[in-house]
């Protein structure tokens, strides 16, 4: 299912301290869920070392409780966890970004959550940061959605084999 959003950005929430937590405009089916994290992971990857983009990552690990072997999907959730700096570089700004994709309150779909703790840097420097690295994740997110099959089925093999999903839960 498909809802087209009223606004072409995702909004930065206003802190809670050092943190910002909000669900990205985002939904999935499980198996979506589990391709979209290797899809990421390669994103992030692209913002590591020797980038010049937009902002810059840490290598991202793995997050969240996968597979808890109760066959209870509800249990489980799918994510990443990398420590981002936010440009302009020279404020000094960065935070430990987590998204996980969980399961919904509606059957069968699961959506995006992110969590964003900011870790140095001024708290307005910061927020404006977030603007950039926002757009440019839902920028991948919405890219994501335009791949073709057999990509996702790519990401979906390496995302099944990176979280350490049994396939019996599916078949």
């Amino acid at each position: 299912m498909a809802m087209p959003s009223e606004s072409t950005t995702i909004q930065v929430p206003e802190p809670v301290g050092d943190v910002m937590e909000f669900e990205l405009p985002f939904t999935y089916v499980e198996l979506d869920a589990i391709s979209v994290i290797p899809y990421l992971h390669d994103v992030f990857e692209d913002h590591g070392e020797g980038s010049s983009a937009d902002f810059f990552c840490q290598p991202p690990s793995l997050a969240g409780s996968v597979d808890t072997g109760e066959n209870d999907s509800s249990a489980n959730s799918y994510g990443l966890e990398t420590r981002c700096w936010l440009k302009p570089y020279d404020l000094g700004v960065s935070q430990l970004m987590t998204l996980t994709i969980q399961p919904s309150s509606a059957p069968g779909m699961w959506n995006g959550h992110l969590r964003l703790t900011r870790l140095s840097g001024d708290i307005n420097s910061w927020r404006r940061g977030n603007r950039v690295f926002l757009a440019v994740l839902r920028r991948h997110l919405l890219a994501w959605r335009g791949l073709e099959d057999e990509q996702r089925d790519e990401y979906l093999v390496r995302g099944i084999a990176a979280l350490d999903i049994s396939l019996e839960r599916f078949v």
